[in-house]
């Protein structure tokens, strides 16, 4: 056999594969010419079939399609004549010699046989132990077509897919009972669903402080339970609650520095962040080691559930079409490192000097422990820069500020003045809603200072006076978003800028905290208006916003609101009711009111949910609800989300 003919047949194999209207397995129809007729004289076949005729007669006959499609030769005594019909529809034809002799065939499109398909892991009754993380494999095959991808389930929740043999996945699934399943997808549309492997994961105890201990100059910190990763978080004062992460880590055991000989440690379980926000922006200046000029840029979204990674990334102004891109680490902004995670796959099929890179990847357990981090990064290649032209840091959404004096430096400062604040990175973006409160005396300036570490001080990157309000004093609040240059943008992305407010009495500042990462915090907002009044939406000018922070069953948040009709007599938070509706009070916010109320104004605080509050939160089925004598039952509203 010669190469050609080789690859002939190697075609025609593949051409089957794919050709919807083929059957793996097709049947044979014999028509018998006898008598000078066809027997039968109407045939109903699939495509793909063969009809074979045969001749009976003792004179010549033919099978001659009435459109010319096909012909036979004149067949005589015993001769037959076969033609296989791979196109649907209806076909006449009659004998040449004999036009009297007629016979019809109609070839009926081919009906789908349903994939097949067996989950073989994990098997019936399996039990696991916090975090629940296990493997799902699955074997699926087609007798008339090709299985194009295999979903795996946890009841009706789809937990991922796989689109090429071995049908295989990692998840991590949730403490409770689950019913596993697989779907198998064939290229005709079948369907077909596995039987259920029932998985129960066993919650794990509440991870608990086991022990502290000196380690030479350091603690070393031990905890017990829990799933992990762990993140260790510190504070210097625990009334004042600032809490500043300091470690994560999969084992149960990590040391810290010993810092002052007052400070208090804490550990939270990573295992029971069910949803947790990470933000990117990718520039030619955060290229390491050597940064590049390009007017290429991009962002990126990432939503961390379990060890599931949803990503959405999106880069522009590229000098040439891109040729890769990853997500690397573990290395911090200043750093460079390995792959970790190949986004080629995602690239909606096919690179450019734009694009988007959107999916889901499973994350192995150290894969996740550096991402939250902060130690991953995604790089886009370019053959102009096979380095890299653009790239970015993988940093938590959401940032937080705890304002007190012991955080001043060089200097401590002996005050009851607090604040608190929250931020959201959204790109360059950052979103900020600052508090304070109880100050020696009304305030005078206030910024944003980097980079610097907790015990350095440092010049202004950012006045926040343009975004006072209704003036400094001493309480207020700071409402508003900034664009980041690179510079402050990585400032941020390392932890390296502070919130300093001054009043006269401590010029160089009286309270201060520090803008870090809070990975078990989850960033909510609320935009008030009159149109989202319901059932009747109020005409206004009025206008408000909102920021929270909640962190286990704590909701911290800070509000602001401007130009009512009249001052506000109330505001609440309501629940639960979707945007459309409405419902009770769950919070009166009149303990929070910054001085009284007014036309405008602004109300801050931290409360304590229940844990159905803390449920209604997360699905946001609550909402801000500001009502004045002009609009009681309230002139601006704003659902939580």
């Amino acid at each position: 056999m010669n190469h050609q003919h080789l690859l002939f047949l190697r075609t025609l194999a593949v051409a089957a594969l794919l050709l919807p209207g083929l059957r793996a397995s097709a049947a044979t129809h014999d028509v018998t010419i006898v008598d000078f007729s066809f027997n039968p004289p109407s045939l109903s076949i699939t495509a793909g079939d063969t009809v074979r005729w045969t001749n009976s007669d003792g004179v010549g006959h033919t099978s001659t399609s009435d459109t010319g499609v096909w012909g036979s030769p004149l067949l005589g005594q015993g001769g037959s004549f076969s033609r296989t019909f791979n196109s649907p529809g209806t076909f006449g034809y009659h004998c040449t010699p004999h036009p009297f002799m007629q016979g019809t065939i109609a070839v009926n499109a081919p009906q789908n046989q349903p994939p097949t398909v067996s989950l073989t892991a994990p098997s019936n009754n399996t039990v696991l132990g916090t975090p629940g993380t296990l493997k799902l494999q699955a074997t699926a095959s087609d007798t008339d077509g090709q299985v194009v991808r295999v979903e795996f389930f946890a009841g009706t929740s789809r937990l991922g897919v796989s689109v090429k043999e071995p049908f295989e996945m990692t998840t991590t699934l949730k403490p409770g009972p689950s019913s596993i399943t697989a779907v198998a997808y064939d290229n005709q549309g079948g369907v077909t669903t596995s039987a259920a492997a029932l998985v129960t994961v066993n919650a794990a105890e509440r991870v608990a402080m086991g022990s502290i201990a000196s380690a030479g100059a350091d603690m070393s910190v031990n905890f017990l339970e829990g799933g992990g990763p762990f993140i260790l978080q510190r504070s210097d004062d625990l009334f004042c609650g600032v809490w500043i992460n300091d470690r994560i880590a999969l084992t149960r055991t990590m040391t810290t520095a010993a810092g002052d000989p007052q400070r208090f440690l804490r550990v939270a379980d990573l295992a029971e962040q069910e949803s947790i926000l990470l933000t990117t922006t990718l520039s030619g200046a955060a290229e390491r080691p050597n940064p590049v000029t390009t007017s290429g840029t991009g962002s990126g979204l990432f939503r961390l559930n379990g060890n599931h990674l949803v990503f959405n990334i999106t880069y522009s102004g590229l000098s040439a079409a891109a040729n890769a891109a990853h997500i690397h680490g573990p290395a911090p902004a200043s750093g460079t490192a390995n792959v970790l995670i190949n986004l080629g796959p995602f690239n909606a099929g096919g690179f450019g000097v734009a694009g988007t890179l959107a999916g889901e990847v499973i994350l192995t357990a150290a894969q996740k422990q550096e991402l939250l981090a902060g130690r991953t990064y995604v790089n886009i290649h370019t053959g102009t820069h096979s380095g890299g032209e653009i790239r970015g840091q993988i940093i938590p959404a959401a940032f937080q500020a705890r304002l007190a004096g012991v955080y001043e430096r060089p200097n401590r400062v002996n005050t009851p003045a607090k604040g608190f604040g929250a931020f959201v990175l959204a790109g360059d973006q950052l979103s900020f809603n600052i508090h304070y409160q109880g100050l020696t005396g009304p305030a005078i300036s206030a910024h944003i200072h980097g980079p610097a570490t907790v015990d350095q001080s440092i010049g202004v990157l950012i006045d926040l006076d343009s975004y006072k309000g209704a003036g400094f004093g001493a309480s207020g609040t700071f409402v508003g978003t900034v664009t980041l240059t690179p510079a402050q943008l990585a400032a941020v992305v390392d932890g390296l800028t502070y919130v300093n407010i001054h009043t006269s009495a401590h010029q160089p500042g009286e309270i201060r905290g520090q803008i870090l990462p809070h990975v078990t915090g989850v960033p909510l907002t609320a935009v008030l208006t009159g149109d989202a009044e319901k059932p009747n939406p109020v005409t206004t000018s009025a206008t408000g916003s909102a920021m929270f922070m909640l962190e286990g069953r704590v909701l911290n948040f800070s509000l602001r609101y401007a130009d009512l009709s009249g001052p506000a007599i109330g505001a609440h938070i309501h629940g639960p009711a979707s945007s459309t509706g409405g419902a009770g009070v769950l919070v009166d916010l009149l303990p929070y009111v910054d001085g009284a109320f007014g036309t405008g104004g602004a109300i801050a605080g931290s409360i304590v949910l229940t844990d159905g509050q803390k449920a209604d939160v997360l699905a946001g089925r609550t909402y801000v609800n500001i009502h004045t004598g002009a609009n009681q039952p309230g002139e601006i509203r704003g659902q939580i989300i």
